[in-house]
């Protein structure tokens, strides 16, 4: 139930095919050969191919990887030969229209989500045990989020590290939180693993 945003993205970097272009560049300043990857339109395919195993094949698209997805697409703007303009029609219709279509789906059933526990959301809100156990949460996390870092920087990630027992102990807090959190919301009748989408926790 951390609100904190996780990193979403998978497969390669939007300018890890440029690290493929700048290997092929160096090896060419250095033999003379001329090469596939020396020519732009090679590049460009070379990028695609990557985009295209990263993005379009055995994975699953989802609304949280978009803006990912389109910003990757996006720097292949520049490859305009007939070829790659085709290929990227192609990867816009078959891949990245997938993952708006995902991004759609997530969007109405999030708003069917808030609809539904409306009234139920407002009396949440309304308790007053909400806020302060809302706060203490908050601070409990980062809490724990502070002895963590400590733990693996300053005590190398050591159980006989004096941080850990630290950590240990921000972490049982937070977990306790955690329930009561869960407790409460659930007494308001709603399920607490739309409280992300409901933004209540």
């Amino acid at each position: 139930m951390n609100p904190i945003p996780s990193s979403r993205g998978r497969g390669a970097g939007p300018r890890a095919w440029l690290v493929a272009i700048l290997g092929a560049l160096s090896v060419h300043c250095v033999t003379g050969i001329p090469t596939m990857a020396n020519d732009h339109a090679g590049r460009c395919q070379a990028g695609m191919d990557m985009f295209e195993n990263a993005r379009c094949g055995n994975v699953t698209p989802t609304a949280s990887a978009l803006p990912t997805v389109e910003a990757e697409y996006r720097q292949y703007a520049e490859c305009t030969d007939p070829v790659s303009q085709e290929r990227l029609k192609k990867l816009e219709t078959s891949c990245v229209a997938r993952y708006r279509e995902a991004k759609a789906t997530a969007t109405n059933e999030h708003d069917e989500i808030r609809k539904k526990y409306d009234k139920q959301v407002g009396e949440l809100k309304a308790d007053p045990a909400y806020m302060p156990k809302l706060e203490k949460w908050a601070l409990a996390r980062d809490e724990a989020q502070i002895a963590e870092n400590d733990w693996v920087v300053k005590g190398g990630k050591q159980s006989s590290s004096p941080y850990f027992r630290v950590y240990e102990s921000k972490q049982k807090a937070l977990e306790k939180l955690n329930a009561d959190m869960r407790a409460l919301i659930s007494k308001h009748g709603i399920d607490p693993k739309y409280s992300s989408v409901l933004g209540i926790w």
